[in-house]
């Protein structure tokens, strides 16, 4: 019974570590406003999301990438970046910032519409671009476009905005080798009404500790799990293993009776 007892509280423990390993999964995090005039803004983080496209072209082929961002509202004015990092944007130049990971090269784009997040919303703002790279067969290019970093400011405040961020990555003489598809909404209680002064976001030219930290939220709890496992069965391997004798010789005690 007691091994019975320690191998079911083991399991329970187990399934506890399970579940609350799955919010460091979470990639929603707070981004702040680069509000210029401080005026009170709606400071929303948005999901992100990787694409990975696997090069089918001819080696030589050109790069080019397309972005397109859409917002449902009318009444907002909105900063974009596409990357690890947060590039400076006030409406009329959104700075994008692209990375490929594998091997690890960054570019930034600047993007400059008319008032892309303004009077023209909900349209759609398409920029296509050609990377300083060029394809080689075969080859995986792991590229991230981050939604969570359009933060916006936003004068009616009760009304649920939704963005929407595609990236489409062709080559030259082939046709669509792959397509990044998401539709990210800015949930309410995430929203709060704040004043933020000026920020110069700074962008480092290698891959920093933000690399790591995302692997080790998965690492840790896989190998706290694993290990929890393993003591379980090795308890209730030993208690079993004690209980082994004591049966022999009651049925040998039984049999010379």
């Amino acid at each position: 019974m007691a091994s019975y007892h320690l191998f079911h509280c083991a399991r329970v423990w187990t399934l506890f570590l399970i579940t609350i390993s799955f919010p460091l999964f979470a990639k929603c995090r707070r981004f702040e406003v680069y509000n210029r005039t401080s005026t009170p803004a709606t400071v929303c983080s948005i999901v992100d999301a990787d694409v990975t496209i696997v090069v089918t072209a001819m080696d030589g082929d050109r790069e080019l990438i397309s972005i397109s961002v859409t917002s449902n509202s009318s009444d907002i004015h909105a900063f974009g970046s596409c990357g690890h990092y947060i590039m400076l944007g006030w409406p009329d130049d959104i700075h994008w910032h692209i990375t490929n990971r594998d091997p690890y090269i960054d570019f930034s784009v600047l993007f400059t519409p008319n008032n892309v997040f303004g009077d023209i919303a909900p349209s759609a703002k398409v920029m296509t671009f050609e990377s300083p790279r060029k394809a080689i067969v075969g080859e995986d290019r792991s590229y991230k476009c981050s939604a969570k970093n359009v933060d916006y400011y936003q004068r009616n405040s009760s009304e649920n905005i939704t963005f929407s961020v595609t990236v489409i990555v062709k080559y030259v003489q082939v046709q669509l080798v792959n397509v990044m598809n998401g539709t990210f909404s800015a949930p309410g209680p995430e929203c709060n009404q704040t004043e933020l002064p000026p920020v110069t976001p700074t962008v480092p030219s290698a891959p920093g500790p933000h690399f790591w930290r995302r692997w080790l939220k998965v690492i840790i709890p896989v190998i706290a799990c694993i290990t929890c496992v393993v003591i379980c069965l090795v308890v209730w391997y030993y208690f079993r293993r004690r209980r082994r004798p004591q049966v022999w010789l009651r049925r040998y005690s039984e049999r010379l009776v």
